[in-house]
C-alpha cells in the first residue's frame, strides 16, 4: 500500500509516488517483489529483504541517492528471541518499509502509529522519520528503565548478607540483556547520526532538527543504559567480595579444625606404636589419663584460638 500525506493522508498508487509530495510504501515481501523493477534499487538491497538472515543489526547503508536500511525491533521482554524485522528505504519525500518478519502484528502496530502520530498538515519528511525511528526506539522503554529496580535489589540482597547462587545467576544475565539494549541504542544513534550528515540531500538543510532530536535521544539513552550496567557491576563485585569472604570464612573454620585435632592425631599415632617398653600401657590409669590430656588439649586450643578471635 502506498500513502500520499499532504493535508491528509490518502492511499494512492505506485504510479502516484512522486517527490512533490511525502509518500509512504507499506509493503509486505510478495508485494515488494512485484514492485522491485520500479524502484530502480540495488539488487544487493533486494537479496537483504527476501533472504533470511539471523542478524539482528539495525543498519543502514547510502547509495547513489537513498538510504537503506534494516530495523530489527528489540522485545524488551525476551531480548534474545528473533526479532520482527523491516527493511527501509529512504528516498527525497519518499519512504518504503518493507516488512520482512513481524511478530504478533507489530510492525503493523508501529507503522500505524507513526502515521497518526502528528495531524497530516503538520507532516514534513523529516517528521516522518523521526516519528518512525522514534517509535522504534521508545517501544516500551519503560521496561527497559524497570531493569534499575531489579538492581536495587539485588544490592539490597547483597547489602543483607545473602550470598544465594541464584544472585550471580540473575545478575549475570541481567547485565546480558542489559549489553543487548545498549547495543540496540547504539545501533539506531548510528542510524541517527548518518542521517542528520545528509549527504544524498534527501533532508530540508533547515530542517534537520527532528533527526538530530533522535539522535540525540539514542546516545542518552545508551548512557542511561551503560550507566545501569555500572551500577550492576558494582553489585557484581559487593557479591563477589561477600561469597569470597564467605569462603574465607569457612575455610579458615576448616583450619581451626584441623589445627584442634592435629595433636591428638599425633597422640594416636605415638601410642598406636605398640613398643612393649612403653610405662603407659601397663599403667592402670593410662587410658584415663591420655583421655583427659586430649580433653585439656582441645579445650586449650579453643580457648587460644577464641581469645585470639579467629572465630
Amino acid at each position: 500500500m502506498y500513502y500520499e500525506i499532504t493535508d491528509s493522508i490518502k492511499e494512492i498508487q505506485l504510479s502516484e509516488v512522486t517527490d512533490a509530495h511525502v509518500c509512504v510504501g507499506v509493503l509486505s515481501v510478495e508485494e515488494y517483489k512485484r514492485d522491485f523493477e520500479t524502484f530502480g534499487f540495488s539488487e544487493i538491497t533486494y537479496e537483504q529483504c527476501v533472504k533470511e538472515y539471523k542478524t539482528c543489526r539495525n543498519s543502514i547503508d547510502r547509495y547513489e541517492d537513498y538510504y537503506f536500511g534494516m530495523l530489527n525491533i528489540l522485545d524488551y521482554d525476551n531480548v534474545f528471541k528473533e526479532r520482527s524485522r523491516m527493511a527501509f528505504y529512504i528516498r527525497k519525500n519518499f519512504l518504503l518499509l518493507v516488512n520482512i518478519v513481524d511478530e504478533n502484528n507489530l510492525i503493523e502496530e508501529i507503522i500505524s502509529d507513526v502515521l497518526s502520530r502528528f495531524s497530516p498538515e503538520k507532516y514534513n519528511f523529516e517528521r516522518l522519520i523521526y516519528a518512525l525511528l522514534d517509535r522504534v526506539m521508545n517501544k516500551d522503554k519503560n521496561k527497559a528503565e524497570n531493569y534499575d529496580q531489579s538492581i536495587e535489589s539485588f544490592e539490597e540482597r547483597v547489602n543483607n548478607g545473602d550470598t544465594s547462587k541464584d544472585i550471580g545467576t540473575k545478575i549475570g544475565t541481567t547485565k546480558k540483556v542489559l549489553l543487548t539494549i545498549k547495543k540496540y541504542y547504539d545501533q539506531l544513534a548510528d542510524i541517527g547520526e548518518i542521517l542528520v550528515e545528509n549527504e544524498l540531500g534527501v533532508f530540508n538543510h533547515k530542517q534537520h532538527a527532528a533527526i538530530e532530536l533522535f539522535a540525540t535521544k539514542a546516545n542518552r539513552q545508551s548512557a542511561n543504559i551503560q550507566q545501569l550496567i555500572d551500577n550492576l557491576t558494582q553489585v557484581r563485585e559487593s557479591y563477589q567480595s561477600l561469597l569470597d569472604h564467605s569462603i574465607n570464612q569457612l575455610m579458615k573454620t576448616f583450619t581451626i579444625i584441623s589445627a584442634i585435632f592435629m595433636p591428638l592425631t599425633l597422640l594416636v599415632g605415638w601410642y598406636g606404636m605398640n613398643f612393649t617398653t612403653m610405662p603407659e600401657l601397663s599403667w592402670d590409669y593410662g587410658y584415663v589419663a591420655i583421655t583427659f590430656a586430649a580433653f585439656f588439649i582441645v579445650i586449650g586450643l579453643f580457648a587460644f584460638f577464641k581469645k585470639k578471635k579467629y572465630f
